[in-house]
């Protein structure tokens, strides 16, 4: 209807518009024409516009119709989505449940993971020394898979490791005896008679009869431990491996022991690690042992004679032989004894008091020779911890050197130094030790031979006034 009415007020604007402005005939002709053309195409415009009306009505009943289903389809794509949002909201809630209780797995299973990496990783280096390796090669391999830390074990993995423990307790509370090959000190491989006492000890015996310990290297194998054994250790384990003996020294130190013995040193890279320092602490050493040797034969002399040269003197004096007392104190001159009675025989007939002081005075010339070299060996003992002093500060000085030159991240660098300063102070001291205590032993026997002359000396005053060679009293001025 609309469409009809825009079209007839169109028609009337043009009926107006060619009335108001009139022109010649000719024109008139063609509008008359134009009308009818125009009438033509208006009543075709109106027949089509009727069509159109036509098919927009049915279009927008279509459309309605399209409308409401699809507000229908709305309203339960609202009603589903509600729905889907519902379930999704309960699916996050459940999921985020499902994730706690993941998490609190994981701990746990992080948990059983780190235990069974610790225990895989000690169980590992316990079986890589261990001697029952050499019988159950394969437990190192089968460890392995259990060292990578990212990797969960699973139960086989714990199985594994529960096996290698298992194997490991049982066998260290068994005695083994076999025949094997094992690497000698020298690198060769030979067979062997070896003997595991559980897991601690293996010893071999080869057929030369040579014994000593073996340990594992790193590829499993047992190896002959170099170094020299004491002649005590070597026959028992001799002697334990022929059954004739159930004594076996044993390394429970795990493997410390064997360490030691192979890092051992010789008497002469001990004396070289010690430095320059050694050698005149030698020289103070040696000058000691000279000088106490010949004192020790010197004062033994002495005292082996002593007795013997008194009952001789006491028998020339009671038969009254002073020419032969004389000659035999001449004679054996070298004895102290001797020489103090020679003294007192040039004294006879004088008061006892004067022969006293000629006694005195003969001992105290005696003593001299008696502590001869004492004071000597008394300045060594005190000289040789000085020199270990000085070369513990001169091995302290190079080590600093090296500290400042290198710094302290390599030890090896330091060892030098180091051993200098304690090979020399040891050294120093154990020499030391012994030249003071021989020192305090010949100065007791120097002090108890003076009292022994004194002793025989005062005897033998009193054997002279006894046959009235000399007179008692105290008068001084009395001759014979």
């Amino acid at each position: 209807m609309s469409c009809r009415k825009n079209l007839s007020i169109f028609i009337a604007l043009v009926l107006i518009l060619f009335c108001a402005f009139p022109a010649a005939a000719q024109e008139k002709e063609n509008i008359k024409g134009l009308e009818k053309k125009i009438g033509k195409e208006s009543n075709e415009t109106l027949r089509d516009a009727e069509k159109t009306e036509e098919l927009v009505n049915k279009n927008r009943a279509e459309l309605e119709n399209i409308l409401n289903e699809l507000e229908s389809s709305l309203q339960k794509g609202k009603s589903g989505l509600k729905q889907s949002k519902d379930k999704f909201q309960s699916l996050l809630e459940q999921k985020e449940k499902l994730e706690a209780e993941i998490e609190k797995e994981k701990d746990a299973v992080k948990n059983v993971q780190g235990a069974v990496f610790t225990a895989a990783k000690n169980a590992h280096s316990l079986v890589k020394k261990s001697p029952v390796t050499s019988e159950h090669p394969d437990r190192l391999q089968k460890l392995q898979p259990l060292l990578q830390k990212e990797r969960f074990p699973g139960m086989d993995g714990i199985k594994t490791l529960v096996w290698v423990l298992k194997t490991e307790m049982r066998e260290s509370g068994n005695i083994e005896k076999r025949k094997g090959t094992i690497i000698g000190t020298e690198g060769e491989e030979k067979e062997a008679e070896i003997v595991r006492a559980g897991a601690l000890t293996s010893v071999y015996k080869l057929p030369g009869g040579k014994v000593g310990f073996l340990q594992m290297n790193s590829q499993g194998e047992m190896v002959a431990v170099p170094g020299n054994l004491s002649w005590f250790t070597r026959g028992d384990i001799n002697d334990f491996i022929d059954g004739e003996s159930s004594h076996l020294p044993m390394d429970l130190s795990g493997g410390a022991v064997f360490k030691r013995l192979t890092q051992s040193r010789g008497i002469m890279e001990w004396i070289q690690a010690g430095g320059m320092l050694v050698w005149p602490i030698f020289i103070v050493a040696f000058a000691a042992l000279v000088i106490a040797v010949e004192r020790i034969i010197f004062l033994m002399r002495i005292r082996s004679n002593s007795d013997r040269i008194m009952s001789d003197i006491n028998g020339y004096v009671q038969k009254g032989k002073w020419q032969e007392c004389k000659e035999y104190c001449e004679t054996n001159s070298r004895f102290p004894t001797c020489r103090v009675f020679g003294s007192v025989l040039e004294h006879l007939g004088v008061s006892q008091e004067a022969m006293e002081n000629a006694i005195q005075e003969a001992i105290l010339r005696q003593v001299p020779r008696l502590e001869r070299f004492l004071p000597t060996l008394n300045i060594l003992g005190a000289i040789a911890p000085l020199l270990g002093l000085l070369g513990t500060v001169t091995g302290m000085i190079n080590t600093f050197h090296i500290i400042t030159l290198f710094g302290t991240g390599d030890p090896k660098l330091m060892s030098g130094g180091i051993s200098e300063a304690l090979v020399t102070t040891q050294l120093g001291l154990a020499i030391a030790i012994p030249i003071m205590l021989m020192h305090h032993f010949l100065e007791r026997r120097v002090d108890k031979i003076v009292g022994d002359i004194e002793e025989k000396g005062n005897s033998f005053t009193l054997t002279l006034i006894k046959y009235g060679v000399i007179k008692g009293g105290k008068d001084s001025g009395d001759n014979a």
